[in-house]
C-alpha cells in the first residue's frame, strides 16, 4: 500500500511529462496485477488521461485487466486498438490474450492467434495453457482428432512455471472428455458473460449428469454465476451442494465453492458464517488436487 501510494504520488506530479507519465501509469497497473486486483487496476487504468491510455502497454495491460476482471469484450476493444504494425519487437501476449478473450466468447477463430502464439513467442511461457486451450478449442468445434493432439502437446510443450501452466498441466491429465456444456458455460463466465453462461447451464439436463466431476462442476457452476448474477441465495444453495456432495472427491470444486460461500457471506457482513467457510474451505483444501497460486 505503501508503494502504490507514492507511485500514485509521483503519477500526480509528473503527469504533464511526456513518458514519465507514462511510466508510471504502468508501474501501477502492473502493481495491480502483481496484487491480483485487476478490477481495482482497470478502474485506475480507465481513470487516467486519455493521452496516457492510448500508449501501447497501457492498452495491453488494460486489456489483460479487463479480460480478468470479467470484461471480455472491453479487453477485445483495447486489443484491436493496437495498431500492431508501429510495435517493433515481437509481443507475442498479445496473442495470446487475443485468443484466451475470443475462446471465452466460443469464437470459432481463437485457435488463429494462440496457434500463432505458439508458433512465433520464443518464450516458454503460457505455452502449455495455450495448448490446452486449443485443445477445448478443438472439442468445441467437434475435432477429437486435433483435441487430443493438443491435449497430449501439454505436457510435452513450453514449462510448468505459470500458475496458468500448472493448472493446464493439471487439468490435461484428466481421464474424463470435457462436458461440451459446461465447458461453454465455464468460457462463458471467464468473459463475463453471465446471462449466456446461464442460459448455456439451463439447457444442460442436470440428471443425466453421471461422472462425479460433471456433477460436482454442475452445482459450482451454477452457484457461481447466480453470485455473479446477484442471487445469491440461489448461490448459496448450490456451492453449499458442491461442498457437501465433493468434500472427499480428487477435485477442487468443494474448497473454491467454500472459498465463495466466505466471499458472499462477508459481503453481507455476515462474519461468523463467512469465518466458518472460510475455515472450512481450509480444512478441505487438498495441495495434491490444484496448483498453489
Amino acid at each position: 500500500e505503501q508503494g502504490m501510494g507514492q507511485l500514485k504520488e509521483y503519477l500526480s506530479r509528473v503527469k504533464q511529462t511526456p513518458g514519465l507519465a507514462e511510466e508510471a501509469g504502468i508501474f501501477i497497473g502492473l502493481a495491480y496485477k502483481l496484487t491480483w486486483r485487476d478490477e481495482a487496476g482497470l478502474e485506475f487504468m480507465m481513470g487516467l488521461d486519455k493521452s496516457l491510455t492510448d500508449h501501447v502497454l497501457v492498452n495491453y495491460l488494460m486489456a489483460s485487466s479487463a479480460s480478468f476482471a470479467y470484461e471480455n469484450d472491453m479487453a477485445l476493444k483495447k486489443l484491436r486498438k493496437i495498431n500492431r504494425d508501429r510495435i517493433q519487437i515481437v509481443f507475442g501476449g498479445m496473442d495470446y490474450l487475443y485468443g484466451r478473450c475470443l475462446l471465452n466468447r466460443l469464437d470459432p477463430g481463437a485457435n488463429i492467434p494462440l496457434e500463432k502464439y505458439l508458433a512465433t513467442y520464443p518464450g516458454m511461457d503460457y505455452k502449455k495453457d495455450v495448448c490446452n486451450r486449443l485443445s477445448w478449442h478443438y472439442f468445441l468445434q467437434g475435432d477429437l482428432a486435433r483435441y487430443n493432439e493438443y491435449k497430449m502437446m501439454v505436457s510435452t510443450t513450453g514449462r510448468s512455471l505459470r500458475d496458468r501452466d500448472l493448472e493446464a498441466l493439471e487439468e490435461s491429465r484428466s481421464v474424463y472428455l470435457p462436458h461440451i456444456g459446461l465447458l461453454k458455460a465455464r468460457l462463458l463466465f471467464d468473459g463475463g458473460y453471465f446471462s449466456e453462461a446461464d442460459s448455456v447451464m439451463r439447457g444442460i439436463p442436470a440428471a443425466t449428469l453421471s461422472p462425479v466431476p460433471y456433477q460436482l462442476e454442475f452445482s459450482y457452476r451454477a452457484g457461481r454465476i447466480a453470485q455473479m448474477l446477484g442471487n445469491t441465495d440461489r448461490a448459496s444453495m448450490d456451492l453449499k451442494k458442491t461442498v457437501e456432495d465433493g468434500a472427499g472427491e480428487p477435485f477442487t470444486f468443494a474448497t473454491r465453492a467454500a472459498l465463495q460461500l466466505g466471499v458472499i457471506f462477508e459481503n453481507k457482513k455476515d462474519y461468523p458464517n463467512a469465518l466458518f467457510w472460510y475455515k472450512r474451505c481450509l480444512e478441505i483444501y487438498d495441495g495434491a488436487h490444484t496448483v498453489e497460486s
